[in-house]
């Protein structure tokens, strides 16, 4: 899987680490920049390739990764999306493609896993609404980052079923209408960044 990752990043590399480190050869899996291997079973848990100057895509290999909790491809320059099999990881507990290159317009609909706590998604050209099922799908975030994208429409009242939510962050947006009351349920909550929208007014 994380070979087949190694196949597609095609045009970069500044730091060298997929020519001298990512090996299949030279040294063990777990002992690849960036990827953490499980203590007892060493079956990799982490994906950690944020701001490596990597360009590619990702491949769909990367759903075979069936250990995985954390997956951050953050600030590179990758292209086109997400692969639909990553939506099988389900152990997966946190996934951030903020600022990637990739486009993250079908991650909000992709997944259906209760283990998922963190979604990164900043600047990942988002368009159109915040699907108002989000909560039910992911019953377990914590904190939902969303700011700088084109999401437009109004902030679903179902918002409030993420009981669980810390931080909610859609700054940057095109949302519109009233910021619904039904986020003052959401006790856990220590973060509202909801600011350069279109709201008209606020309801909390």
């Amino acid at each position: 899987s994380l070979l087949a990752l190694k196949a597609h990043v095609t045009y970069s590399d500044p730091y060298h680490i997929l020519s001298t480190n990512w090996s299949s050869s030279s040294t063990s899996v777990c002992n690849w920049i960036g990827i953490t291997c499980g203590s007892r079973h060493q079956r990799v848990t982490v994906v950690n390739i944020s701001d490596m100057g990597f360009t590619g895509t990702i491949p769909p290999q990367l759903g075979n990764l069936s250990f995985l909790i954390s997956l951050d491809l953050s600030y590179n320059n990758f292209h086109g999306e997400l692969p639909l099999e990553l939506s099988r990881l389900r152990k997966l507990r946190a996934i951030d493609i903020s600022s990637s290159g990739l486009n993250g317009s079908n991650v909000l609909s992709m997944f259906n896993i209760s283990s998922l706590d963190y979604l990164g998604l900043m600047d990942a050209s988002l368009t159109g609404d915040l699907p108002s099922d989000l909560c039910r799908r992911l019953p377990r975030l914590q904190k939902l980052f969303l700011s700088s994208n084109m999401l437009s429409g109004q902030i679903p009242r179902t918002i409030s079923e993420c009981s669980e939510l810390q931080v909610l962050a859609l700054m940057e947006n095109n949302f519109v209408g009233t910021i619904p009351g039904e986020l003052g349920n959401l006790q856990l909550l220590k973060v509202l960044d909801i600011g350069f929208n279109n709201f008209q007014g606020m309801r909390l």
